[in-house]
């Protein structure tokens, strides 16, 4: 008998590595069929369903993947280990509800996890209170976890919005020591620091944003939020244009500025001029998408700000 489980357990590998050849080789019809005859044959097995799953979200068919994860939590409920892996790919692909009603089976302090999960969904959905409080325990539960980096970072930005400035600079620091050479660290302090009116640190860390070759659509507009309450007014103006040609949506708080600048310019025109399109931008905003700015980490919640 034990022989014959060997043999078994041999030709199952065999297949699944000739399945995995054949899909790092792009002959992903092939290997979709090959992993569903191994779960057909070996049910049991979840490595077949997690390689399956990988080369269905390798081919954009996240509803075959999710529908495949859904069939087998629902043979094994009781699965922890799947709840998770199943977390881990809703939160890939953007589904936050589901996330968070997968996980509600499962306690952060059995799985600590379980606690970024949430708080990374929370964030999504813009409930920062509930974020906080599941990054911060999950910091508190597992030091050694390779999320730990991620949840500083999403911290900082979670006290962003909740308007916690000393506590954002102190999870920043952190998170810079993880990523000291990412364009997003750096301007995420620019942002904690002009919100904490610290403008000569705001500066040197815009500085050092700009510099990167890669950087996000977001640094010219906090480039031109920060040399202007720096008083530059042209290094200002050219940002905010560079923010507006470079980002595919209209910003009415960019032409706020660059209404303020006209008037502090003298002229008053073309200061209407702005002030009558950041007015149309907001009444559009009102609208259509209240959620949108919530949703955007780098929120200046200032009297000047859209946030």
């Amino acid at each position: 008998m034990g022989m014959k489980v060997t043999i078994e357990q041999q030709q199952y590998r065999h297949k699944i590595l000739k399945a995995e050849n054949l899909a790092s080789e792009g002959k992903y019809l092939h290997a979709i069929q090959v992993f569903s005859s191994l779960i057909e044959e070996h049910p049991e097995e979840k490595e077949s369903y997690y390689k399956l799953v990988a080369v269905y979200e390798r081919t954009d068919n996240i509803d075959a993947a999710h529908k495949l994860l859904l069939k087998l939590l629902e043979e094994n409920p009781e699965d922890e280990e799947l709840r998770i892996y199943l977390s881990h790919f809703l939160l890939r692909n953007e589904k936050w509800d589901e996330t968070l009603e997968t996980l509600e089976f499962l306690t952060p302090e059995d799985q600590p996890s379980v606690a970024f999960f949430n708080g990374f969904a929370y964030f999504k959905l813009g409930n920062y209170q509930l974020a906080e409080r599941s990054l911060k325990k999950f910091i508190k539960l597992d030091k050694k976890s390779e999320f730990i980096p991620d949840a500083y970072v999403f911290l900082t930005k979670t006290c962003v919005h909740l308007e916690k400035y000393e506590s954002a600079l102190k999870y920043i620091k952190i998170a810079e020591t993880f990523f000291a050479h990412d364009p997003e660290i750096q301007l995420l302090f620019a942002v904690v620091y002009t919100n904490l009116d610290m403008n000569q640190h705001a500066l040197e860390r815009i500085n050092k944003t700009l510099k990167f070759k890669r950087k996000p659509v977001e640094v010219y507009k906090w480039a031109g939020i920060i040399f202007y309450k720096n008083n530059e007014l042209d290094k200002a103006k050219n940002f905010f244009n560079k923010y507006l040609k470079t980002s595919e949506s209209d910003s009415a708080e960019i032409y706020f500025f660059l209404g303020e600048i006209a008037k502090l310019e003298g002229d008053l025109t073309r200061a209407d001029e702005f002030v009558e399109i950041s007015t149309k931008l907001v009444n559009k905003f009102l609208l259509t998408d209240v959620e949108q700015i919530s949703n955007n980490i780098l929120t200046l919640n200032t009297a000047t700000s859209d946030g």
